[in-house]
């Protein structure tokens, strides 16, 4: 194959060979429209969809003058974007299986490689002097004894998935004095459906979560109270990005607000979207709010050079910060695949089309360059 004429950015999405359709749709449009825009043609493709004989991917072609999706048979795209979410184990061999082979093709290249699991992520950013005064206690819930002691020690704690995502699996639990049951659970499980729970004794609770949790691999973490002057949860979702010169660039920041009762604020729990610094003006002091959002944008780069520099290139970062009510900033957590859903409802769109265009903008750099895959850095790669 002639990968130097080759201006295809392949889109890898979930297994199946269906035209896309969902959550995803609407931006794998937008990324077809600006590529159109940019001289490259973006092909959506699944795993199962690769012909490594052939070198081609069956899969779908964006036709805006029909505002319709095109199936076709393509040649392997120059350049991938991998947004494959597996939802069975099937599913994980099958990506795992494909995408070595991928990363083993001479003139592929991917836009960026994906972060190792929440408990390594933690480690790396703990190891950085700047990072780790802004990171809550963390542990790895290797059993419930180490649950039992922490929540002697702190009366309440917050578990969550070490590979989970949109909040599924994550539970609050705490203690209630005075009460009947004076232990409860509030969450989400694995269908991000809530979850409410009130114990007697700390046995049944901790056997609930022993159940609840099974042979996955869970985070034992500090919990905390981030939540409005009227006590909604929320949490600030930082969006990083490199450019059309391969730099890092924050395309913005959004405020996502927890639905009623829920422990945690991502919109697929229901909750809703505000501007980021709108909204910490109106819970914080002026001066305060400003401070706030300088520092966000200082830790959101540094995050993307520490997390690069161990992981080779990697393309964009979403971000989740958590403040407390004394303007504290709590590092929560970081997504080499960020949703951007939460940008659409804000300034008119303008940064949900940013984040739709830098994609594209950056593989046109890497159409331009040849850069070696591993330890790219800030200063462009």
């Amino acid at each position: 194959m002639d990968h130097a004429a080759n201006r295809y950015l392949g889109v890898l999405t979930s297994p199946g060979k269906e035209a896309p359709a969902g959550d995803s749709e609407p931006f794998f449009r937008r990324l077809s429209l600006h590529g159109a825009a940019a001289g490259i043609e973006v092909i959506v493709f699944s795993p199962d969809g690769i012909s490594f004989e052939y070198e081609t991917v069956d899969g779908f072609l964006y036709n805006p003058a029909e505002s319709a999706w095109r199936e076709g048979t393509f040649p392997l795209p120059a350049v991938l974007y991998d947004r494959c979410f597996c939802s069975s184990a099937a599913e994980q061999r099958l990506y795992r299986r494909q995408l070595n082979r991928l990363h083993g093709l001479p003139g592929i290249r991917f836009l960026g490689g994906g972060l190792r699991g929440k408990w390594d992520v933690q480690r790396l950013l703990a190891a950085d002097p700047a990072l780790a005064p802004h990171l809550p206690l963390t542990r790895r819930l290797t059993a419930m004894r180490r649950l039992e002691r922490w929540l002697e020690l702190y009366g309440a704690a917050f578990l969550k998935p070490e590979g989970g995502m949109h909040g599924k699996g994550a539970l609050h639990v705490y203690r209630s004095p005075g009460s009947d049951y004076p232990w409860s659970v509030r969450g989400r499980d694995r269908a991000n459906r809530p979850v409410r729970h009130d114990f007697g004794t700390v046995q049944e609770m901790l056997g609930w979560v022993r159940g609840f949790i099974g042979n996955r691999r869970y985070l034992l973490q500090q919990y905390l109270p981030l939540t409005t002057t009227d006590g909604t949860a929320y949490d600030i979702r930082s969006l990083m990005q490199k450019d059309g010169r391969g730099l890092w660039k924050l395309t913005g920041m959004v405020v996502r607000t927890g639905g009623p009762g829920s422990v945690t604020s991502n919109l697929h729990g229901g909750g809703t979207a505000r501007a980021a610094e709108a909204f910490l003006k109106e819970q914080f002091p002026a001066r305060a709010s400003g401070r706030l959002m300088k520092t966000l944008s200082v830790l959101s780069h540094r995050i993307a050079l520490i997390l690069e520099s161990s992981h080779g290139r990697l393309a964009e970062l979403g971000i989740d910060f958590g403040v407390c009510r004394d303007g504290r900033i709590h590092i929560l957590e970081v997504n080499s695949k960020p949703g951007r859903a939460a940008f659409q409802s804000i300034d008119g769109g303008e940064t949900a089309r940013s984040a739709a265009s830098n994609p594209v903008r950056y593989a046109a750099y890497l159409l331009r360059t040849q850069r070696e895959p591993a330890g790219a850095t800030s200063l462009g790669g």
